[in-house]
């Protein structure tokens, strides 16, 4: 799943400008295909529900991973 949204689907972090809000907005990362970590996570528990394939987030001290 994650090679398929990261590299089929062009899905990747912004490395240009990660404080564009647009990097916070799920309709933006979805047409923009660029966000920020925590929204590409989002993205990817999302998408892992819909196909019924078991992830978890987790909380880590700075960093949120899927």
């Amino acid at each position: 799943l994650s090679r398929h949204l990261f590299v089929s689907e062009g899905f990747a972090g912004d490395h240009a400008d990660y404080h564009d809000p647009r990097n916070s907005f799920l309709d933006q990362v979805l047409a923009r295909r660029i966000g920020m970590p925590i929204t590409l996570c989002a993205l990817l528990l999302e998408v892992g529900r819909r196909l019924d394939i078991a992830l978890d987030g987790v909380g880590m001290p700075g960093h949120f991973l899927v």
